[in-house]
């Protein structure tokens, strides 16, 4: 609950800075997409229709400029292709 209690105060946060242009272009962008999508989210995976597993999304996003790095910063989720059980399909 404490988590989620935190979450709630940086978005609100993000969302006062941005109303007040506070932060400029870039920032305001990033701070948004770091409250939003954490890095720690764990990710549900299908390889190919064989292989299921779940990884980290910091894990996915290391390689900054990188096809998985842009994939999975949160900016495309709900465009990623899924199978029938919700797991992102690669």
């Amino acid at each position: 609950a404490r988590a989620l209690q935190r979450e709630y105060a940086l978005k609100q946060q993000a969302l006062a800075l941005s109303v007040d242009g506070v932060l400029a272009g870039g920032e305001e962008a990033q701070l948004i997409e770091e409250v939003c999508f954490n890095s720690r989210d764990v990710l549900p995976l299908n390889i190919g229709g064989s292989l299921r597993i779940s990884v980290q999304r910091s894990t996915l996003t290391q390689v900054e400029g990188s096809m998985l790095a842009a994939m999975f910063s949160g900016r495309w989720e709900s465009a990623l292709p899924r199978d029938s059980q919700g797991n992102i399909f690669l």
